[in-house]
Order: structure tokens, then sequence, then C-alpha cells
């Protein structure tokens, strides 16, 4: 019996004009299959008020072994923020305490969209990689 595993996932935010409604879009999609097991989450799309007006990012990261701080830019309250892993090899982990622990994996070709809690300090969020690994970052204001 072959088994057979799929998962597809998808985040996409798309900005529109600053003071308008809905300038932001998500959209999931799921789709895992194995065995006997067959869940289908169809595309799931929330369009959101954009209270902010910056955006830092995309930013490149060229991440190693060590925790790299990410920055933040102009952005002074935290919102939607997009990590992406742009390699095509190794993994990359997040971290939201300095670099203590590991709260995120992202595998080559991965990407999460997060809504950042308001009191998180941006620069406590650190990337690193198992190799080297490229790594992208966007972040909206709130």
């Amino acid at each position: 019996m072959k088994t057979m595993l799929k998962v597809l996932a998808c985040a996409v935010v798309v900005v529109g004009m600053a003071y308008a409604e809905n300038e932001i879009t998500t959209q999931l999609y799921l789709k895992a299959e194995k065995g006997y097991v067959n869940i289908t989450r169809n595309p799931a799309t929330l369009q959101l008020d954009w209270n902010g007006n910056q955006v830092y990012g995309p930013v490149t990261y060229s991440l190693t072994t060590n925790w790299t701080a990410l920055a933040r830019g102009q952005i002074a309250t935290n919102g939607y923020c997009v990590f992406r892993h742009v390699g095509t090899s190794n993994v990359v982990d997040v971290s939201f305490d300095n670099g203590t622990n590991s709260h995120l994996r992202l595998k080559a070709g991965e990407y999460q969209l997060l809504r950042l809690h308001p009191t998180i300090d941006i620069t406590t969020v650190q990337a690193k990689s198992d190799a080297p690994a490229q790594f992208e970052v966007t972040l909206l204001e709130d």
C-alpha cells in the first residue's frame, strides 16, 4: 500500500490604500492525505482593516547557526508579520525570547503569517538556521 502525504498551505497578504477598509486579505488552504486520512480545509479568506501605515520589508537575512536579531524599521506597533524561508534546504528556527528557546520552525520554502502581540519587542525576535540559509521578514504596523 502506498502512503502519500500532501500538505499545502498558503498565506497571502495584499495591502491596498491606507485608511480604507479591508486592506489586508489572508487566505489559507490545507490538504493532508496519508493512508486513510484525507483532510481538506477549503480556502478560508479573511479581510481586515489595516490600522497602521508603515511596512518594513521584505528584508532578507543571511542566517547561520547563531541567533540573529531581527530589525523593525519604522514599525511602532506590531501587526502582521510574514516569515519566509527562502532557501531550498535546511531549517530556520525563530525565537520570541532573545534566542533562549525556539518557538517556530520553517523548512525550506515554507512561510508563516503571524499577528504579533503588541507587547512583543521585535528586537527580541531572533532567527537561526542549522546551516547557512536565507530568511525573509515582512512586518506591517498595526
